[in-house]
Order: C-alpha cells, then structure tokens, then sequence
C-alpha cells in the first residue's frame, strides 16, 4: 500500500513538473511589422521576466528604444504600457495586451486619449520570437 502511494505521489509530482516546464516566457527578443500612416514599420521588443513583472523595451525606426512600464504577467497573458514623449501631438501612452503561444504573442495596442492623425485607435499584430 506504501509503495502504491509512493508511485501515486511521485507520478503526481512528475505532471505537475511537466506542466511547469512547459509554460512558455516572453523572455527574450521579438519582432514584427505593422502597417503605420507612413506605410509598413518594423518594430521590436526585449522582454525580462521576474516573477510576475514583465520589463524591458520597445524599439522601431521611428522612435529608437523606449522602456515600458507597469508591465505583468499572469500565465500565457501579459500586459505593459509604453510612453512615447514630443510626438506630433505631444506625449502619447500606449496600453498593449498580449498572449503569449510559444514563439508568438498575440497583441492588441490601445491608444490612451486620442490617437495620432491617420492612427487606428487599437491595432491587433502578432510578434514573433527572434
């Protein structure tokens, strides 16, 4: 009856420690392209993990390297806002949601306030891993 229970609890704990390995990071470099008033732009970003906290960076031609903030994630979801400062109408925070599948997030940007003229106010792309 022991050794039945050692087998259970250990075959238990090999699940569980297969599931965890497989929970995918966005740690690390992706891109994309994204169509903008001034036609395709590509775009990146550097992600590091801790805990719960997502950090790192946005880059595109435009705009050279920006951090984002208030970046968390909660399993396969992840969320950041970047703020881009003296664009053409001033300072502009973008909010992104993203899910993560692998070796692709799944992205919805949002514009706080109003966007940039000839701007959609939410844009959907998918980044992939670089």
């Amino acid at each position: 009856m022991i050794k039945q229970l050692t087998c259970l609890a250990q075959a238990a704990l090999l699940t569980i420690l297969s599931a965890c390995a497989t929970v995918p990071t966005p740690a690390g470099k992706w891109t994309t392209s994204l169509e903008s008033p001034q036609g395709p732009m590509k775009a990146g970003f550097e992600f590091q993990v801790d805990g719960k906290t997502l950090t790192g960076s946005t880059s595109n031609d435009f705009t050279g390297s920006i951090p984002i903030s208030e970046g968390v994630i909660k399993g396969k979801e992840l969320s950041f806002k970047v703020r881009i400062e003296g664009g053409p109408g001033g300072a502009m925070t973008l909010n992104y949601t993203g899910m993560l599948e692998k070796d692709q997030i799944k992205f919805i940007m949002n514009f706080e306030g109003n966007p940039p003229p000839g701007a959609p106010a939410n844009m959907e792309f998918i980044a992939e891993r670089v």
